[in-house]
């Protein structure tokens, strides 16, 4: 939707679509830090595939890269809003 189509909504409509974009980006943007993380622990943490479940040592492994791509993510955030606030 245009800017001008936008603008000829009411208010109500104008603040209804942008909260669904909102939304929208939200889950785009979790969907592409969990593809990242997949894309990072699971070849390290996942050396082969036997059977359907994941070994105890691949759960650990997986928890641990969890944690520290979450710290990472965390600390990155962090710093831009302190570079915005500068």
């Amino acid at each position: 939707m245009s800017t001008a189509a936008l603008n000829n909504l009411d208010e109500a409509s104008q603040k209804e679509i942008l909260a669904f974009v909102e939304a929208a980006q939200s889950r785009a943007s979790l969907q592409s830090s969990i593809n990242n993380f997949v894309d990072t622990c699971f070849p390290k943490c996942v050396t082969r595939v036997s059977g359907d479940a994941l070994s105890a040592t691949e759960k650990s492994c997986l928890a641990n890269c969890a944690d520290r791509f979450l710290d990472v993510n965390l600390h990155i955030v962090k710093q831009f809003e302190k570079m915005q606030g500068r």
